[in-house]
């Protein structure tokens, strides 16, 4: 078993121990990754590519963003590489002209870090932090360095008094990078915590109305929108001549509509927040990941870990939902999980 936690690990075993011992001891992934993984992946790998360049004038940022997404060859799903790229679009458009601001120190870092208990400053002898952490940064206007950390989310990033800002002061993916910059050798002041927010549009059908006008039909088919978004009339109604035919929406199309979206009010899709860490924050994190660490070599002495079935459905349908449901082990589904020799692959990156 590996004896580095990274956050993935972390947030792991706090969803559900029996997930983490699939996942982190004996090494299963499932074959099929969902859907917010692809396109969170796909964008983050785009703003390694943006930042990379921004400053340099020799590439355009935007460009460099979209070949590198575009070399992923990501998904079949043609559909979700037009999320990424209007995304990456709506990014540059709205951070470039302040991006000269900072100066890039390090971008997509690998660390590890000894892992320290609090109570009495000794070193584990058993495990290590580890992590990326996205980019570090200096800030010209201030001064400052800041670790900047990237997220997509699905949650209303624009209203300021929304739980997801407070619950950054318990965040341990902060207080982890922290940590990892230090270890890196930058004495850090802050962080720049980047979200974007994921377009809700999904594809739809396309109808031709009598008029030979084109309007979209939801995913659902159950309302036709005009082309500025209002709802125009309700489908079913083709006996009256309304529609005359559909067909399913083209990734052009669609683009369309996702661009629309996020240009309508980019406040909603893209926020920076300035988020601080504290000794005491510090260390409530390590006294949580100590006592984890405590916790998972006890699971690992009696070679298996309790389930959480609060968990199975919390954040859409848990990857090992079939093997707990059956009583079976990922072994007895080919083909719906494959073990790996590496349980930490987001470590094997580029340093510079």
């Amino acid at each position: 078993m590996s004896n580095i936690l990274t956050i993935s690990r972390i947030r792991s075993r706090q969803t559900c121990a029996r997930k983490h011992h699939y996942e982190y001891v004996e090494g299963w992934r499932p074959v099929q990754d969902a859907e917010y993984f692809v396109v969170g992946r796909a964008f983050h790998a785009g703003l390694e590519a943006w930042w990379d360049v921004v400053g340099g004038g020799k590439l355009d940022p935007l460009e460099a963003a979209l070949a590198q997404v575009r070399g992923l060859a990501i998904d079949p799903d043609p559909f979700r590489l037009v999320v990424v790229e209007e995304m990456l679009r709506a990014y540059d458009r709205r951070w470039r002209p302040s991006a000269g601001r900072y100066v890039l120190l390090a971008n997509e870092q690998s660390f590890t870090a000894p892992l320290i208990n609090p109570a009495t400053q000794a070193a584990s002898r058993t495990w290590l932090l580890g992590g990326v952490v996205d980019k570090i940064v200096r800030d010209t206007e201030t001064g400052r360095v800041l670790i900047v950390e990237h997220k997509t989310t699905s949650e209303p990033i624009e209203d300021l008094a929304h739980p997801y800002w407070a619950k950054l002061g318990m965040d341990a993916q902060i207080s982890q990078y922290f940590i990892g910059a230090t270890a890196l050798g930058h004495e850090v002041d802050g962080c720049l915590y980047d979200v974007a927010k994921k377009p809700a549009q999904r594809p739809g059908q396309v109808a031709v109305v009598d008029d030979g006008a084109k309007v979209v039909l939801g995913p659902d088919g159950q309302r036709v929108r005009t082309a500025d978004g209002k709802k125009w009339r309700e489908t079913g109604d083709s006996a009256k001549g309304y529609v005359l035919q559909t067909r399913p929406e083209t990734p052009d199309e669609f683009r369309e509509r996702v661009r629309a979206a996020l240009e309508a009010n980019i406040d909603r899709f893209l926020q920076r927040r300035d988020v601080a860490r504290l000794e005491t924050q510090l260390a409530d994190h390590l006294h949580d990941v100590w006592s984890m660490g405590r916790q998972m070599a006890d699971d690992e002495r009696a070679g298996r870990a309790p389930r959480n079935p609060q968990a199975c459905h919390a954040y859409g349908t848990c990857p090992f939902w079939l093997v707990c449901s059956t009583s079976s082990d990922p072994s007895d589904h080919a083909g719906v999980y494959v073990r790996v020799e590496d349980v930490h692959p987001e470590l094997r990156v580029v340093q510079r």
